[in-house]
């Protein structure tokens, strides 16, 4: 079993599987760390937008998620105070649905299963304790089963989530923290009155948001965002305060009538949204990113709909960016051919935003950036892509884009 990587990828669920899947079909050696034992749980709302279905497409799993029961939801029932309506939004082209609710016990394992089938080496039950460093990240320490080992790799990723140990490690810096100003509860119940067209609701009205569609194995997931302020009444009776605020909401609680709640009701209380200074030399953080005001990033998703707009090469420390998802990833794999990984439009896998490394003091003294390298027009417009035509650049460089934000698609 080698120590040596390309890429430690820390984190095995739904930033860093897709990740490591990504890369190691493009024959970088990656290594993808994870402290749990699958299938295991993890708190999230579960449900994802067209981009993440298509990530999911992209990496050759949709048929497997399917198979859970879980289907692509194209119509919505809308409402925002006194305006409501029903429609089949218009995709965009090659979207294959509008969302999805696929609890994540469900959903993890296969996404892991994918980058071990794409030839990265996941290291389930292993839990990083350190990092390796010589004047910049080059490998982590990891513990697994009694015994510890290291992993030498010429990038760290940590896709460990909005607690990320890789974060803490390198001591990045959160900036633009934002307390939250609601709550979140959801749960799941079977025999709910469901419609022939799988149909997600949305109604955000006199302060209430509730959000209710089909999940996998037939169960119907419900929502509610209430404010800050009725946290006292869930602590008190968390089921009545839950179905109270479920019930307000028509279409779900004509939904709700002969159902039976199954597993227990969960929800995230007092949550920051924040920015972090997402790369140090030899790490990068694909980070929670701030998310609307009443909820976290979650699943597929991450803060606002994005486009390319103008890009930026980090320098140190780096430019608060705008929430953005959008980069490249080239790695020098020296006899092989180059890897240049695009993070488009990041609604997907739970990427804030990606930076690299490298600073002035890594470049040789000869080489500066080029217009091409500090102005470059990154991605595509789907999902994740791997590109093999790009301007030469420096390895190990990134190329940020701050996007534009046209829509808030985090719940």
């Amino acid at each position: 079993m080698s120590d040596r990587f390309d890429v430690v990828v820390v984190g095995a669920r739904c930033a860093g599987s897709p990740l490591a899947t990504l890369l190691a079909r493009e024959g970088v050696r990656v290594a993808l760390v994870e402290r749990a034992k699958f299938p295991r749980d993890t708190l999230s709302t579960h449900i994802f937008e067209a981009p993440g279905i298509n990530v999911l497409g992209r990496l050759g799993v949709l048929n497997r998620v399917c198979a859970t029961g879980a289907e692509p939801i194209r119509h919505l029932d809308f409402r925002h105070d006194e305006f409501a309506t029903r429609v089949e939004p218009t995709p965009r082209p090659g979207d294959i649905g509008g969302a999805m609710s696929v609890r994540r016990f469900l959903l993890d394992p296969i996404l892991a299963e994918a980058a071990e089938d794409a030839g990265a080496e996941v290291m389930m039950e292993t839990k990083v304790t350190g990092l390796v460093q010589n004047g910049r990240v080059t490998g982590v320490r990891v513990s697994s089963g009694g015994s510890e080992r290291e992993l030498s790799a010429r990038l760290v990723v940590g896709a460990d989530g909005r607690n990320s140990t890789v974060a803490k490690l390198t001591g990045a810096r959160k900036y633009h923290v934002v307390p939250s100003e609601r709550c979140l509860y959801w749960g799941f119940f079977e025999g709910a009155d469901t419609d022939p067209e799988p149909e997600i609701v949305f109604h955000h009205w006199d302060g209430r948001v509730v959000i209710a569609c089909p999940a996998d194995s037939g169960l119907y997931q419900v929502v509610v965002i209430p404010e800050n302020r009725l946290v006292p009444q869930f602590r008190t009776d968390l089921e009545r305060a839950f179905m109270e605020q479920a019930r307000a909401c028509a279409p779900v609680a004509e939904k709700l009538r002969r159902a039976r709640r199954v597993g227990k009701l969960l929800g995230i209380v007092r949550w920051e949204s924040f920015f972090r200074e997402s790369a140090g030399r030899g790490s990068m953080d694909l980070c929670s990113c701030p998310s609307s005001r009443w909820s976290p990033s979650h699943s597929f998703w991450s803060g606002a709909r994005t486009r390319a707009a103008q890009p930026w090469v980090q320098s140190s420390p780096p430019p608060a960016p705008k929430c953005g998802h959008q980069g490249s990833l080239p790695i020098d794999r020296r006899s092989r051919s180059r890897c240049i990984l695009d993070l488009t439009d990041m609604r997907a896998a739970r990427m804030a935003h990606v930076a690299h490394p490298s600073t002035a003091a890594d470049r040789p003294p000869h080489e500066s950036p080029t217009s091409s390298e500090a102005h470059d027009g990154i991605g595509s417009d789907t999902g994740i892509s791997a590109s093999r035509e790009r301007a030469p650049a420096t390895p190990g460089e990134c190329r940020i884009a701050q996007p534009d934000p046209v829509g808030v698609s985090s719940r």
